[in-house]
């Protein structure tokens, strides 16, 4: 193979895609911060949290995704193979073909329930464009670990300044502004450090997200925390250190179902109040009709007044959703919202995504590899959105950026793709 550095697309050299986590299998040399694949990578992280009116609220890292799907597809058809890499796998594919049954269910949803145009149009691209992003990551990130904490690092920009320059939801500066960029800055730098100190970060991650009272993100660096000694356990201590995990993972997902007497609640958990009652709006909305769902946006059922019904049961003084509130209303949990609105079958994507993520979590808990921490608190936290975030614009490239990590570890368990020791 060429000892040259590794190359998006390089036409002249297929087997010189990214091999490594962040290096050519040939070990060469590493490829260059300031490629433009890199600063691609960094331009997608910085543009997520941005979002525009179209279609929905439209991410502006997704204008760039959809270009670098479409040159994927051109290079595709013109090799008539993908580059290796994530692209490669059967998964991939399963993924693709897994979320395409998703949008014949949605299509089919709507056209049942005669959805409102504007809310199909939207239920339909945010279909179409988990596909495209998730094609372009795969093409972009390809099999290289440095790409995708590229990415990461652009996320943190971005997150920082879409807080500062439009201000944070409910105004809570660090859960809806600085909680998610400090603590995924915090376990980059600790990427090639001893367990031990990335152990003490992570712990003092969560304490600090506890005590500021961001609790689900606290959970998960405490879980981080504890996963990151499981590879060296015995199976016996590692069994019970896994069911330590369960129970404080369920304990926090289920905490915001439970009802409170304070008076100082709503106030204090308004996001807490909004999501339960989304979700369980959004269950019962997916027990009435679970194969058909009530289409894109709920626009022919009762499912907004029904969420506004039981928030105002919640919380003291909530009068209802303004028409432009409704216009943006998204369930807090992707896997229910998909549910709801599109049926089981609508849901087929999240069905294998899932599959995927609980077997890339359990197989990390059993192997050690660099940037340890930061690979088990982006699973987790894929895990906790699947179940408790809305499926929004700048959660669908999460979503694509949570598979292609999932497809990462599924190629390194064959043996495929092998780590470095580097700096991120």
């Amino acid at each position: 193979m060429s000892s040259r550095a590794v190359h998006f697309f390089d036409t002249s050299d297929p087997a010189s895609f990214a091999y490594g986590w962040s290096e050519p299998r040939d070990n060469s040399r590493r490829e260059s911060f300031w490629s433009w694949e890199m600063l691609l990578c960094m331009c997608v992280g910085v543009f997520t949290p941005f979002t525009v009116r179209a279609a929905g609220n439209l991410p502006i890292a997704e204008w760039f995704l959809l270009v670098i799907a479409g040159v994927a597809l051109v290079v595709r058809f013109s090799r008539r193979s993908w580059p290796d890499g994530v692209a490669n796998s059967r998964i991939f594919f399963v993924f693709l073909a897994l979320q395409t049954i998703g949008l014949l269910a949605y299509i089919f949803s709507d056209l049942y329930r005669d959805s409102a145009a504007r809310d199909y149009l939207r239920g339909w691209a945010r279909m179409i464009f988990v596909a495209i992003d998730l094609v372009a990551l795969a093409a972009l990130i390809g099999l290289s670990w440095r790409r995708l904490v590229m990415m990461k690092f652009g996320l943190i920009f971005g997150l920082a300044a879409e807080a500062m320059i439009f201000g944070p939801l409910y105004g809570a500066w660090w859960k809806f502004g600085f909680a998610m960029p400090a603590t995924l800055l915090g376990l980059i730098l600790v990427g090639q450090r001893s367990r031990w100190i990335a152990c003490a970060v992570a712990i003092g991650l969560g304490v600090l997200n506890f005590a500021l009272d961001y609790r689900s993100l606290g959970a998960e660096c405490f879980i981080v925390a504890t996963a990151l000694h499981l590879p060296r356990m015995n199976a016996g201590g590692r069994a019970f250190s896994l069911a330590l995990i369960v129970v404080a993972a369920s304990y926090t997902m289920f905490s915001v179902f439970h009802e409170k007497s304070d008076a100082t609640f709503a106030a204090r958990h308004e996001s807490d109040a909004e999501r339960r009652a989304m979700v369980e709006s959004a269950a019962e909305a997916f027990l009435e009709s679970p194969l058909i769902g009530h289409g894109s946006w709920f626009s022919n059922t009762r499912m907004i007044q029904r969420i506004e019904e039981r928030k105002i049961d919640l919380k003291e003084g909530f009068r209802g959703y303004t028409e432009e509130q409704e216009e943006v209303l998204t369930v807090h949990s992707q896997l229910l919202t998909a549910l709801a609105e599109g049926g089981f079958f609508g849901a087929s994507f999240f069905f294998g995504y899932a599959l995927m993520l609980a077997w890339a979590l359990l197989y990390v808990l059993r192997t050690e590899r660099p940037h340890q921490a930061l690979v088990i608190f982006l699973l987790v936290e894929a895990i906790w959105n699947l179940a408790m975030t809305p499926f929004s614009g700048p959660k669908r490239v999460e979503i694509a950026a949570a598979a292609v990590l999932a497809l990462m570890l599924w190629q390194e368990s064959r043996g495929r793709l092998y780590w470095r020791q580097e700096i991120a």
